[in-house]
């Protein structure tokens, strides 16, 4: 609706909003219902016209409407999670860390029925220990009704349905297909990561049929010394498996893009103390497709 929220890592019961246009902004500030809770890892999300409140740590959920900004704590049996996305207002999709299996695991929640998640242990792929090698982002793209699953690790990406049955797989251009990573046991039976990985997606963001994924190394062609003026973002088409473009976000006072959206033909950025916004090329706009029977 014209509108971009920012979550604050430091305060997060606040939140900037501000219109498409950058002109106007105000704060707000979340209500919960129970501020007794052990929070440590607090993340908000926006599923208009509510927003979700959720500690994976805890575990806890909560859900409000943007007119008031209260959240009411919602019910249930909730597992500890890694990572939560809403899909709309009752649904969340979610990532389970099983320790006894030594898993990553991708489920869904209807937060209105309280009933137990239903999970699909099978759609994350382990290649060394289970856990930090099936590390990414889970994303929700709401004009298509899909979730992305992207590893960290590996050139790999994963497009779900809402009933957690895997529709397609994908690859981006980079070439490393193994998660390079190490992993030390520890005495208390805790691991880690032994050496620091080598990081082939950071962020990404998707819109209608095109995902953009923000990638840390050069590509075979490019200037060797972009990546020291800028950060690169290369799009798919995740329906095609195609790689359309590459864009880069140039850094501002030496600081690299945080994090991005993209809507419509616009670009917004977080580099550094900025919020940025960029507009896209006709090739790309001329890309969207309005649905999956488009192909």
């Amino acid at each position: 609706d014209g509108k971009i929220y920012l979550g604050n890592t430091t305060a997060p019961l606040s939140v900037m909003v501000i219109d498409t246009t950058l002109k106007t902004k105000r704060r707000v500030r979340i209500q919960l219902d129970n501020n007794n809770l052990p929070y440590r890892s607090v993340e908000v999300r926006i599923a208009w016209p509510y927003f979700y409140l959720t500690d994976g740590t805890v575990p806890c959920i909560f859900r409000g409407s943007i007119k008031n900004w209260k959240a009411k704590q919602q019910k249930g049996k909730i597992f500890r999670f890694t990572l939560a996305e809403p899909i709309d207002s009752i649904t969340m999709a979610f990532r389970l860390t099983i320790p006894s299996t030594a898993s990553n695991i991708l489920g869904t929640y209807k937060i209105a029925d309280s009933i137990i998640p239903k999970v699909n242990p099978h759609l994350l792929q382990k290649q060394i220990d289970g856990i930090f090698d099936t590390d990414g982002m889970l994303i929700y793209n709401q004009q298509f009704n899909r979730l992305h699953y992207i590893y960290y690790y590996r050139n790999q990406f994963i497009t779900i349905n809402p009933q957690l049955q895997l529709e397609r797989k994908g690859k981006t251009i980079d070439t490393v297909s193994k998660a390079q990573i190490k992993v030390a046991n520890l005495p208390d039976g805790e691991s880690k990561m032994s050496t620091p990985p080598l990081v082939i997606n950071k962020a990404t963001t998707a819109y209608k049929n095109l995902l953009f994924i923000n990638s840390e190394r050069i590509g075979k062609y490019e200037d060797k010394n972009m990546l020291d003026h800028a950060s690169i973002v290369d799009v798919y088409d995740f329906i095609t498996g195609n790689y359309l473009s590459s864009l880069y976000v140039y850094h501002i006072d030496n600081q690299k893009m945080k994090s991005f959206r993209v809507y419509g033909n616009k670009l917004f950025t977080l580099t550094g103390r900025y919020l940025t916004v960029v507009k896209l090329s006709d090739k790309l706009s001329d890309a969207y497709q309005e649905d999956a029977q488009s192909h």
